[in-house]
This record gives C-alpha cells, sequence and structure tokens, in this order.
C-alpha cells in the first residue's frame, strides 16, 4: 500500500517533485549570487575607476604647479640676465670712455673713435637684449601650451570618471537584464 503524503499523491512522487523544486531554487539561487557578485564587481570598478580619474587630476594639478614654479624661475633667469646685459654694456662704455680719455690728443670725447666705440657697446648690448627677449618669448609660449596640455589632463581626468560611471550603470543593466529569466524563475518558483 502507497504511503499518502498530505502534499497530494504518494510519497514517491511528492519526493521526486521537491528534489526538483529544490534543484530550481539552488539554481536560481546561484544565478542569483552570479548577479550579485557582477553588480559588486561594476560598484568596485567604478570607483576604482573614478579614483584613478581623481589621481590623473592630482598629477595634471601637480604639473601646473610645476610649470608655475619653471616659469617663475625662467622669470628671474631673464630679469638677472637682462641686468648682466645692461651692466655688461655699461662697461663696454665706461672701458671705451676711459680709452677715448687716455688718449689725449685724438680729440678724446669728441672724437669719432669714441662714438663708434660707444655706438658699437650699445648695438651689441641690444644685440643682446634682442636675444633674451626672444627666448623668453619662446619660453612663454612653451609655458601657455604646457599650461593648456595640464588643464586638458584635467578634463580629460573628469570624462573618464564619467565615463567609468556610465559604463557601470550599462554594465549593471545588461547583468540584469541577461538574469531576469533566472531571477524570474527564482522568485515565480517561491509564489
Amino acid at each position: 500500500m502507497p504511503f499518502f503524503s498530505p502534499f497530494g499523491g504518494d510519497a514517491a512522487t511528492a519526493g521526486a517533485s521537491g528534489a526538483a523544486g529544490g534543484l530550481s531554487g539552488l539554481g536560481g539561487a546561484i544565478g542569483l549570487v552570479g548577479v550579485g557578485l557582477s553588480v559588486a564587481g561594476m560598484i568596485g570598478s567604478m570607483g576604482i575607476e573614478k579614483k584613478e580619474a581623481g589621481v590623473q587630476s592630482n598629477i595634471a594639478q601637480n604639473e601646473i604647479d610645476i610649470n608655475n614654479q619653471r616659469e617663475q624661475q625662467a622669470q628671474l633667469e631673464w630679469r638677472r640676465a637682462n641686468m648682466q646685459n645692461f651692466r655688461a654694456t655699461q662697461q663696454a662704455q665706461a672701458t671705451g670712455k676711459a680709452a677715448a680719455v687716455n688718449q689725449g690728443g685724438g680729440g678724446g670725447l669728441s672724437s669719432s673713435g669714441y662714438f663708434g666705440g660707444q655706438g658699437q657697446a650699445s648695438a651689441q648690448g641690444a644685440t643682446n637684449q634682442l636675444g633674451l627677449n626672444q627666448n623668453w618669448q619662446i619660453g612663454q609660449s612653451i609655458f601657455k601650451d604646457t599650461s593648456n596640455i595640464d588643464q586638458d589632463q584635467i578634463s580629460m581626468a573628469s570624462l573618464q570618471s564619467q565615463d567609468a560611471t556610465w559604463k557601470g550603470l550599462s554594465g549593471l543593466g545588461g547583468s540584469l537584464s541577461s538574469s531576469s529569466g533566472k531571477l524570474g524563475s527564482l522568485f515565480g518558483s517561491q509564489g
């Protein structure tokens, strides 16, 4: 005589259907764990990518600070070189003046040699100053370009952070979408 089960049918049938129900519940639970791990991985990855973008932004800001300090250093060197050029020009003019005074009979300070020497010293000083100014302009252009690159790096880091967020949301949506059948069967078998 078969054993009567309160769930309906005999005990053998009830045991088999219970085991099958348990297996589908186990598969659903494994699927749910997989979705959970996928979501956790995406959220963790988004956090890491945002931190990486923040580090890149910090590096770019440090590069801006270094560039500003280099520009200050270049400006100080340019000022020193200008002063040195001015002194060298004055020294050359003074040497020419002393030579003209020491010549005595040749006209001294009113001679054409004196004025020629003064003109040559001034011309050399002007040529040197032109070179200093051109180098300064080139340096300014380099500092400007470097600053623009650094600003672009900060913008890029911000965009990468935003991109990480959107990729994470997209991946989360994809995981939920691909797991909807598993989740539906898991929760559907519970109801």
